[in-house]
């Protein structure tokens, strides 16, 4: 872009009488060039907001000045090779603004025509998205704090929809099922899931209206080595533009060695609860903590009666 001429003071004058009152007055950043490309017009708000007149930088260098140096290649070559083709341009770049700090800014810019096709110059606009870039990054932040925390907890996320597909699927979902994200977006869940589980719970409706109630799911998959695991799934139903949801969240995890253990413990618990033979338990005292029911058959003698 190039900057201020002999004719800059003439032209402005032109298109001010039109405008100016218009323009002044409203809150959108708003510049103009002419055909060599040169700022014309800057309106209160851009002046404002850089704290000078966009139109009164002398220089291409001292424009330059005012970008982001990481920038450049989107706010100066960008719009560069824009002007080239007389295309409309859209960038968000970093410039410095009437506090010396640099803002975030989206810049939309595009060609003016006369009737006859004759290039008039350019019409643009800067809008201030500082604040949506500092929560963006926040939340970016956030993303990666999650996922570090879903990695190392043994967790995998994912979002189920009510085409029953998985979207999103988290990396960390490859050491606990096997398959990569890839691998999971691309699975019929039919073919993935224990058939009891899968016509259970998921058919989508009554997935959603299962975690809708309870939230947590037990379920199990079947591995690339053929063999089931359990999973507990957490999930939160979303609303969608429609009335009702239709995605949920879900965070994973392989229980399949807790089970086993809780089986293990249940099976050798209905078998001192309901051995024949005699089985009682001590503390280091050798107090009586507990007695099974042959105990009671053939002593005659109630837990009540003999504990402690």
């Amino acid at each position: 872009m190039l900057f201020r001429s002999r004719e800059h003071e003439l032209e402005k004058g032109v298109f001010v009488e039109k405008y100016e009152s218009l323009l002044e007055n409203t809150p959108a950043m708003i510049w103009v060039s002419n055909r060599e490309n040169r700022p014309i017009y800057c309106n209160k708000a851009l002046r404002d907001f850089l704290g000078r007149d966009f139109a009164q930088i002398p220089t291409q260098q001292e424009f330059e000045g005012m970008i982001h140096p990481e920038d450049y290649a989107i706010a100066i070559d960008g719009f560069n090779a824009a002007i080239l083709k007389k295309e409309r341009f859209t960038g968000e770049f970093r410039i410095r603004s009437a506090d010396g700090s640099f803002k975030w800014v989206l810049e939309e810019a595009r060609p003016q025509f006369d009737k006859s096709g004759n290039y008039l110059g350019y019409n643009g606009k800067f809008s201030n998205i500082t604040n949506v870039k500092n929560i963006q990054a926040t939340l970016d932040e956030a993303l990666l704090q999650m996922q570090l925390l879903v990695k190392e907890g043994g967790f995998f996320m994912f979002e189920y929809d009510k085409s029953g597909a998985l979207r999103n699927v988290s990396p960390s979902c490859y050491g606990i099922t096997g398959y990569t994200p890839e691998e999971l977006q691309e699975m019929d869940p039919a073919r993935l899931i224990h058939p009891d589980d899968f016509a259970e719970h998921f058919q989508p409706e009554m997935l959603f209206q299962y975690l809708d109630k309870y939230h947590t799911l037990t379920f199990r998959i079947l591995t690339p080595e053929h063999r089931y695991r359990w999973i507990e799934l957490n999930g939160v139903t979303l609303q969608g533009p429609e009335k009702g949801s239709d995605r949920i969240i879900c965070l994973a995890k392989d229980v399949t060695e807790r089970l086993q253990i809780s089986e293990q413990m249940e099976m050798s618990n209905r078998f001192l609860v309901n051995s024949q033979s005699i089985i009682l338990v001590t503390d280091k005292n050798r107090r009586i903590e507990w007695v099974n029911a042959s105990f009671t058959k053939i002593s005659g003698y109630t837990l009540d009666e003999v504990i402690g």
